[in-house]
Protein backbone atom coordinates (compact mmCIF):
# COMPACT_ATOMS: atom_id res chain seq x y z
CA UNK A 1 0.00 0.00 0.00
CA UNK A 2 1.65 3.46 -1.37
CA UNK A 3 1.02 6.47 0.83
CA UNK A 4 -0.14 9.56 -1.46
CA UNK A 5 2.15 12.50 -1.79
CA UNK A 6 -0.21 14.77 0.38
CA UNK A 7 -0.16 11.80 3.44
CA UNK A 8 3.18 11.62 2.80
CA UNK A 9 3.87 15.69 3.40
CA UNK A 10 1.32 15.73 6.72
CA UNK A 11 3.49 12.65 8.17
CA UNK A 12 6.46 14.88 7.73
CA UNK A 13 5.11 18.24 9.36
CA UNK A 14 3.44 15.93 12.51
CA UNK A 15 6.93 14.56 12.56
CA UNK A 16 8.81 17.92 12.24
CA UNK A 17 6.09 19.73 14.90
CA UNK A 18 6.97 16.63 17.20
CA UNK A 19 10.69 17.50 17.01
CA UNK A 20 10.03 21.29 17.24
CA UNK A 21 8.40 20.44 20.54
CA UNK A 22 10.66 18.43 22.27
CA UNK A 23 13.48 20.85 21.28
CA UNK A 24 11.91 23.83 22.52
CA UNK A 25 10.85 21.56 25.75
CA UNK A 26 14.01 20.60 26.45
CA UNK A 27 15.14 24.32 25.97
CA UNK A 28 12.92 25.22 28.89
CA UNK A 29 13.52 22.82 31.03
CA UNK A 30 17.23 23.62 31.23
CA UNK A 31 16.59 27.32 31.68
CA UNK A 32 14.11 25.93 34.20
CA UNK A 33 16.69 24.29 36.10
CA UNK A 34 19.19 26.88 35.98
CA UNK A 35 16.77 29.33 37.34
CA UNK A 36 16.10 27.08 39.73
CA UNK A 37 20.04 26.55 40.96
CA UNK A 38 20.27 30.42 41.24
CA UNK A 39 17.34 30.85 43.71
CA UNK A 40 18.67 27.81 45.67
CA UNK A 41 21.98 29.29 45.19
CA UNK A 42 20.72 33.10 45.77
CA UNK A 43 18.77 31.51 49.08
CA UNK A 44 22.12 29.73 50.52
CA UNK A 45 24.38 32.85 50.10
CA UNK A 46 21.50 35.01 52.04
CA UNK A 47 21.67 32.61 55.07
CA UNK A 48 25.39 32.69 55.07
CA UNK A 49 25.93 36.37 54.75
CA UNK A 50 22.91 36.58 58.04
CA UNK A 51 25.03 34.11 59.96
CA UNK A 52 28.32 36.06 59.12
CA UNK A 53 26.55 39.13 60.32
CA UNK A 54 25.44 37.62 63.45
CA UNK A 55 21.68 37.35 62.90
CA UNK A 56 20.90 33.69 62.94
CA UNK A 57 18.27 32.12 61.27
CA UNK A 58 15.00 34.31 59.91
CA UNK A 59 12.20 33.89 62.93
CA UNK A 60 9.68 31.70 60.89
CA UNK A 61 12.69 29.07 59.98
CA UNK A 62 13.86 28.55 63.50
CA UNK A 63 10.30 27.46 64.23
CA UNK A 64 10.36 25.25 61.31
CA UNK A 65 13.48 23.96 62.44
CA UNK A 66 12.21 23.71 66.11
CA UNK A 67 9.30 21.46 64.92
CA UNK A 68 11.34 19.23 62.90
CA UNK A 69 14.05 18.82 65.42
CA UNK A 70 10.84 18.06 68.55
CA UNK A 71 9.42 15.45 65.66
CA UNK A 72 12.41 14.04 65.28
CA UNK A 73 13.04 13.51 69.03
CA UNK A 74 9.78 12.10 69.29
CA UNK A 75 10.28 9.41 66.89
CA UNK A 76 13.37 8.47 68.35
CA UNK A 77 11.86 7.87 71.59
CA UNK A 78 9.02 5.56 69.76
Amino acid sequence: MALSPTTVKYIAIGVLIAVAVLLIGAIVWDLLKIVAGLLIGGGLIYLGVRFLMGKGLPKNMEKLVDKAVNAGKDDKDD
